[in-house]
């Protein structure tokens, strides 16, 4: 292999490859033109640094006439060579280099000056030291520096350099025992006056109580005002005791409450701003409350109500600020706060946080629904991440049952990737609610009828609260469903049911409920009826049905995709015809689908986070006669593409492993410590964390692999 031949030589430009350039390498060809111009301005460069030299033969200065001394620099440097010049006194930077590049001066570099030392803020322990800074010529005349108290009454003085010799100001900083002595003060103060400004506009009666207890707060702080040393203080005082005036006006009036709320907000910010600056202040202790003037969103509003963040690459984090978090189902909504930061970007929004799922609900770590509103609590607003529907709420997973923080996850990825290996349109199952579709009815809406989302760490108040999933749910928005037209159907299966029920059991909500429609009509319930006929029809009957009534490709992929992932809580393995958390969907009240939903027993995992289902039993894992027609109907096209699968290596423990290890990864592994800290000494604890890893999910996966491709007569 030989090299590229070098020169030393400054190249003017480079070369942009163009569309018609023929692909030519070698000597000259125009693959490798980029490349030699490259290495000859290296070369050139590296000469330049080898021979450098203090240019004191082409240093130049700075006039009325020449501002920046480029000017005369370029007349007086010869093509290609470096000159100087000199900047100011007290400037940061002593020396400019540049380039004389075609009479073009191209700065290179700088050398710093005596300004960069002496710009900079400086702190002593003792006078002394300061003093002989003073001597250095560090200090400037008419500057100022800060020397540590040497007692308790202040942690810093002010002192400036008059001619020469430094003079206390009679400014000083606060020390840390005077902070402690009103810090208890003002948190409660603060604590009440966010707890007030969270109510007022909900309830104003509640707020008007709330003035009494901030007046009470704030009565000995303001007792303890302090000297004129203490400016800082006076002005947090100041600052909260016009916060009480307004908390204390009783409203007539939504407006004139309103404009008051945006002072208190303003002034609520203001006081934190102060407080940051105080020696042993701990920003982290209040980090939504820091935020509270930029609550309702972010700068990512695309459009009225909709805030738009690209798609995240490291762990979201969720901090909610919340009076309390809720216990159960039956306690409904809290008011809260959130602030979620994805790759950097910050969405904060006022919500309601309530308690998510079924029997999950029992467990000491929660799911949470986060639903998001606007300021007032008017109107909801909308978060969008990457190409998924914009949702108004979005939900916490705690996976409680599952350590390995993947399970759920990475299967409603794996199904979304079952769908992407099918040939032609349509795809994805959402793509029928497109099918025949023209204009804005056709514009794709990010729907992906299945749940989608991203690793999470929450904190609640402050402290850690878990690491998660955040996901969109099983909303009708995600699955492109009208709210109220009759035939757009979807039951969510939340308790084992027959799979032809449904029209017997649909008032019962315990069993299932109507995600869509919401007004649920006779036309609707003939359309259970029918498919209740369909679903316990006998085999001939149902051959002469089963494209009308089933979408073939989704039955098949959903019925590989149960058999291999194991979903216990999806299709019974052992009752027959039974379901549940299934999303049973129809947009035209005939033809049904299949959605998972609630994948976290799977790969063997159980619904208290232990092992129980072997990877070589189970086959088939879907029974009764629903699935045993399927299989009389479809058992070649289901072989089949189960070999697809294969062959596409979608079914493959290199699937598994690389998607556990992508989620995985995402979360630190301090986080999987805090974890088991806080859930492992809860009542009930946390099960089987050291049970479960990314080895069990893969070495199942493997057997189970082996026991399909023998089942479903598998060969490469």
């Amino acid at each position: 292999m030989s090299n590229l031949p070098e020169q030393t030589a400054w190249e003017s430009g480079i070369h942009q490859l163009e569309e018609e350039d023929r692909a030519k390498a070698g000597p000259g060809g125009v693959l490798n033109i980029q490349a030699t111009q490259l290495a000859n301005r290296t070369r050139w460069l590296r000469a330049q640094v080898e021979s450098v030299e203090d240019y004191r033969e082409y240093t130049f200065y700075k006039s009325e006439s020449d501002p920046d001394g480029t000017i005369t620099g370029r007349a007086n440097t010869p093509e290609g060579k470096i000159f100087r010049v000199a900047q100011g006194l007290n400037d940061d930077l002593a020396f400019i280099y540049y380039l004389n590049d075609s009479d073009t001066a191209v700065p290179l570099t700088a050398l710093l000056g005596r300004g960069a030392i002496t710009s900079t803020i400086r702190q002593f322990s003792t006078l002394e030291l300061a003093e002989n800074d003073v001597a250095a010529g560090n200090i400037p005349d008419g500057s100022t520096t800060y020397v540590r108290s040497t007692d308790d009454t202040a942690l810093a003085v002010e002192y400036i350099n008059n001619g020469g010799t430094l003079q206390a100001t009679g400014r000083q900083m606060p020390s840390q025992r005077f902070v402690e002595e009103l810090a208890g003060n003002f948190f409660t103060a603060l604590s009440v006056i966010d707890n007030a400004v969270n109510n007022c506009g909900l309830n104003i009666d509640n707020a008007v109580k709330n003035c009494d207890l901030i007046t009470n707060a704030l009565k000995n702080t303001s007792e303890k005002r302090a000297s004129e040393n203490y400016t800082a203080i006076a002005v947090v005082v100041n600052t909260l005791e016009n916060l009480c005036i307004l908390l204390d006006k009783n409203y007539t009036t939504i407006p004139s409450m309103n404009e008051d709320r945006l002072n208190l907000l303003m002034l609520s910010s203001r006081l934190l701003k102060i407080l940051e600056g105080l020696d042993g202040f701990d920003p982290n202790a209040v980090l939504t409350r820091a935020d509270i003037d930029e609550v309702g969103g972010g700068e990512y509003e695309t459009i009225a109500g909709i805030f738009s963040y690209p798609e995240p690459t490291s762990l979201i984090t969720i901090d909610l600020t919340a009076d309390k978090i809720p216990a159960s189902k039956a306690e409904g909504d809290v008011n809260a706060t959130a602030v979620i930061t994805l790759d950097g970007s910050v969405f904060s929004s006022r919500c309601k946080i309530s308690v998510q799922g079924a029997s999950s609900a029992s467990y000491p770590k929660k799911n949470l629904n986060i639903e998001f509103f606007d300021k007032d609590f008017d109107n909801n607003i909308e978060l969008k991440i990457g190409g998924l529907r914009p949702q108004d709420t979005w939900v916490y997973k705690a996976n409680w049952v599952d350590s390995t923080q993947c399970r759920n996850l990475m299967c409603y990825r794996l199904w979304q990737a079952f769908q992407a290996s099918r040939s032609g349109y349509p795809k994805y199952d959402i793509d029928a609610t497109y099918v025949g579709k023209k204009g804005k009815d056709g514009f794709p809406t990010g729907a992906t009828a299945v749940p989608a989302g991203y690793p999470c760490v929450m904190h609640i108040n402050g402290e850690f609260y878990g690491i998660g999933t955040f996901l969109i749910g099983k909303k009708r928005d995600n699955y492109n469903l009208k709210k109220d037209s009759p035939l757009q159907i979807q039951l969510d299966i939340s308790q084992w049911i027959s799979l032809n029920a449904m029209s017997a059991n649909y008032e019962n909500a315990s069993l299932l409920e109507f995600k869509a429609p919401k007004t649920v009509t006779a036309e609707t319930v003939a359309a259970l009826s029918s498919w209740d006929a369909f679903a316990g029809a006998d085999i001939t009957n149902f051959a002469s049905q089963a494209d009308e009534k089933l979408d073939k490709q989704n039955l098949i992929d959903f019925y590989l995709f149960v058999t291999f992932i194991s979903a216990a809580d999806l299709i019974h393995n052992s009752s027959a015809n039974l379901i549940k958390n299934v999303q049973l969907v129809t947009w035209n009240g005939t033809k049904w689908f299949f959605m998972p939903y609630d994948l976290d027993t799977v790969f063997g995992n159980n619904w208290a986070g232990g092992y129980s289902y072997k990877p070589a039993e189970n086959l088939p894992w879907c029974v009764g006669s629903f699935w045993d027609n399927v299989r009389a109907v479809y058992g070649n096209d289901i072989a089949a593409r189960y070999k697809e699968l294969r062959d596409k290596k979608i079914i493959s423990a290199d699937w598994v492993y690389d998607m556990s290890t992508h989620i995985q990864t995402r979360y630190p592994a301090d986080a999987y410590e805090n974890e088991l800290a806080k859930w492992s000494v809860t009542t009930p604890a946390l099960p089987y964390f050291s049970n479960n890893g990314r080895d069990q999910l893969v070495t199942w996966a493997k057997a189970r692999i082996a026991a399909m491709d023998t089942y479903f007569n598998y060969a490469e």
